[in-house]
């Protein structure tokens, strides 16, 4: 068992945390486990994972294949002396996951007595590459015929997926057009290709375009698939009623039942909009047609709920599932942690995290972001400090989202060597800070009296081809006028990248009047507003210093 992560003070909970992690212990006691019924499991719905069921023989030659690509000698394959069989060739072509690893095997079974190549083994291998994302190879591998096959409608839906993943629909399309050159039909598996690569390109008009016009053909009525991609299409951009009315219409049309993608993807879509008694409304419709809510489901409301700031409804969505016999998932527990961080239970989300660590789930980029985070927005940075590095520990790598509460909580709270170390180990990690990150530390040197420090940040900002917008040039304006350099910050100011704005225009004018440069004060005042900006308060307390020490017309100080 992996070690629990105590925190120093435990954090601002409102109340124990006793009764969220009992809820959670006891599916402990839960021995059902549902979590793929409806064809959808606990992370997400993906019915993908590794394949059963291999003979001896089959997994002797992925073995044998995998040895021989790192020794990178193929000698061996020579020796095999397995019976190969079709069904042997695509079942071994189906578990190497290197394109030129499956077109070697390919050739080489091609080469051994008594075999020959069919449509299956070809098609196989064709997906295999795809699937690899080899969609190019594998187009010129399929004009090259080397078995002289027959192309099938298969085939094309194998390239037309690998161009639809690789987000060419063009040449997706081509392929398409190809198709119908050749004589082939479409089937609902084309359609339901076309439409996912459409939807993933966020082209969902011109997917509701092709799938109307596949209504009209009848070797390619859409099936499940289709609908439910374009009704997940249609929720991603915000468009529920739309994929509702579609929803609606594959129910009229018959015989094609919705299955519990379907309503997942109304639910998520509902959630997203804080339709919470719509959900539910889908979730009581799809219990009447035997389709029970799954964890995907249970996930999606409690994290809407939680987003919505009602805890305690979201913990009884938790306990609903567990009673209904479905195991929490790693993405149930983050939804959880995510929601009392959120509300500033900070204690009760560390004892959900370590009560996750009991039960050995392991903690992913987004369970230690947001505890990170709940940890520096309690001001508990070396606690954070010390999660980050365990994170590392365990081989999870940090991204911005993890890294950057910590740079600025660090920041925030003077610890400026600190924030320039993790800074920099993040720069050196190839995980490059924001622009708001570098403008939070370039400030806080700045007003510390770091600013060469600052300076020296700012050109690692723009060697790392982030670009500095007006409010991180206008702190190190600051920084250099704080220090009496005005004439570096008026360099900075001349070589900015973007315009300057009225806060820009306000630090220089205070920066030259507080080293008695009056007139170069007052003339920045006038070119400020030849630009167009119009002065504040504080452009008129900047020139207050100067205009005593100038004679200048009254007028200037109106507003004053």
């Amino acid at each position: 068992m992996r070690r629990r992560f105590s925190s120093s003070s435990g954090g601002g909970g409102n109340g124990g945390s006793g009764g969220v992690v009992e809820v959670i212990r006891r599916t402990a006691a839960n021995g059902a486990h549902k979590n793929g019924k409806n064809g959808s499991n606990g992370n997400g719905g993906n019915n993908g994972g590794s394949r059963n069921g291999r003979s001896g023989e089959e997994e002797a030659l992925v073995k044998l294949m995998e040895e021989s690509q790192v020794a990178g000698n193929y000698a061996a394959l020579g020796e095999s002396s397995t019976n190969l069989t079709p069904r042997t060739v695509t079942r071994v072509l189906r578990e190497l996951t290197s394109s030129s690893l499956a077109l070697r095997f390919f050739r080489w079974s091609q080469q051994q007595p008594r075999f020959l190549h069919n449509t299956f083994t070809w098609n196989t291998l064709l997906a295999a590459m795809v699937r690899a994302g080899s969609h190019n190879r594998a187009l010129q591998l399929f004009r090259e015929n080397p078995c002289q096959l027959p192309a099938s409608s298969v085939t094309y839906n194998v390239l037309i997926r690998g161009f639809c993943n690789a987000s060419d629909l063009d040449a997706a399309f081509s392929l398409l057009r190809e198709m119908d050159v050749e004589g082939m039909q479409c089937n609902d598996r084309t359609t339901s290709i076309i439409l996912q690569g459409l939807c993933r390109c966020g082209r969902v008009a011109q997917a509701l375009e092709h799938f109307d016009a596949s209504l009209e053909l009848a070797h390619a009525q859409p099936d499940v698939v289709s609908y439910t991609t374009l009704i997940n299409g249609l929720c991603k951009l915000g468009r529920v009623d739309a994929a509702f009315d579609l929803f609606r219409k594959m129910v009229a049309a018959g015989g094609c039942r919705p299955n519990a993608f379907t309503y997942n993807a109304l639910v998520d879509g509902l959630c997203k909009q804080d339709r919470l008694d719509a959900a539910r409304a889908v979730i009581a419709e799809a219990r009447k047609r035997d389709f029970a809510p799954d964890v995907v489901t249970y996930n999606t409301l409690m994290a809407a709920l939680f987003q919505l700031g009602r805890v305690d409804e979201a913990l009884a969505t938790f306990t609903q599932m567990t009673e209904e016999g479905y195991v929490p998932t790693l993405v149930s527990f983050n939804a959880i942690i995510t929601g009392l961080c959120r509300a500033r239970r900070l204690a009760d989300a560390l004892e959900v995290f370590n009560e996750m660590i009991d039960r050995d789930f392991h903690p992913n980029l987004v369970t230690y972001s947001v505890v990170i985070d709940g940890l520096c927005k309690s001001d508990q940075l070396d606690e954070a400090q010390q999660l980050l590095d365990r994170m590392v520990s365990e081989g999870c790598r940090p991204d911005l989202v993890a890294y950057t509460p910590l740079v600025l909580g660090f920041s925030a709270a003077g610890r400026l060597d600190s924030a320039l170390g993790l800074l920099r180990r993040m720069v050196s990690q190839g995980c490059i800070p924001d622009v708001v990150t570098y403008t939070v530390v370039i400030d806080k040197l700045c007003k510390v009296g770091r600013v060469d420090d600052a300076h020296e940040i700012f050109r690692e900002l723009v060697a790392n081809k982030c670009s500095p917008n007006v409010v991180t040039y206008s702190a190190l304006i600051g920084g250099y006028c704080r220090a009496s350099r005005v004439d570096e910050g008026g360099k900075v100011m001349r070589e900015m990248a973007c315009r300057p704005n009225v806060v820009t225009y306000n630090t220089m004018i205070w920066g030259l009047s507080m080293v008695d440069r009056n007139e170069e004060a007052y003339g920045m005042f006038r070119e400020m507003s030849e630009c167009g900006f119009v002065p504040d308060a504080r452009t008129y307390r900047g020139l207050k210093r100067a205009l005593r020490m100038i004679d200048h017309p009254p007028h200037v100080l109106t507003g004053a």
